[in-house]
């Protein structure tokens, strides 16, 4: 197939730019479809929509988003009472971050509960952390497709906690996040000087 159709296990997505495109990628698809003798399940497929909900996020012509559905499953996650619940409430979090500039430094203090050997004590700093982290994907958060025809430019930053770097693309005089990274500084590179863990950030972006 083409770049017109998106795989992940077994969701399939068939995009086009105008109708007649897509009638000819459909055409194509199910061809492909026929010859793999592969069936597929009617009361599961779903045609000319103009917005899709696939693996976790609502897809449009314009960009995605995180499916409004799975995020208020976070809003309401209740308060973790054990390691078990921090585990699964920072699982469910996991595929949206990239859409939250520094959400490793959010939640850092909740990673940290995970620890081997590491007491689970519930402090005032990992309630403000946990609200912070449900309040933050609660926000609209999209993110656009790249174009080749536009400006990009790249965001980095660093803390004494983590790293963080955004891919913006320039529209209208407004940067629109195209993709956003952050990830949590392993033990030896907590000591590196400030202008190296800025470097850093600029580094992993690459």
């Amino acid at each position: 197939m083409n770049s017109s159709v998106v795989v992940y296990i077994d969701d399939i997505i068939v995009h086009s730019p105008t109708m007649d495109d897509h009638l000819q990628d459909l055409e194509r698809f199910f061809t492909h479809i026929k010859k793999a003798n592969m069936v597929l399940n009617a009361n599961k497929c779903s045609f000319f929509d103009r917005s899709v909900n696939f693996v976790g996020f609502v897809a449009n012509e314009h960009g995605y988003s995180p499916n409004p559905k799975r995020i208020q499953a976070i809003a309401s996650f209740p308060r973790p009472v054990c390691q078990g619940d921090v585990r699964a409430f920072l699982g469910i979090n996991g595929i949206y971050k990239r859409h939250i500039y520094l959400f490793a430094d959010c939640t850092a203090p909740l990673t940290n509960l995970l620890k081997k050997n590491a007491p689970f004590i519930w402090t005032e700093n990992h309630e403000s952390c946990f609200l912070a982290a449900r309040s933050l994907l609660q926000e609209k958060c999209p993110s656009v497709y790249p174009d080749p025809t536009k400006s990009f430019y790249l965001f980095t930053d660093a803390s004494d906690i983590g790293i963080g770097a955004a891919l913006c693309r320039l529209e209208n005089d407004e940067h629109l996040p195209v993709a956003i990274l952050s990830r949590k500084l392993q033990p030896a590179e907590v000591r590196y000087p400030t202008v190296e863990k800025e470097l850093m950030a600029v580094v992993v972006a690459f």
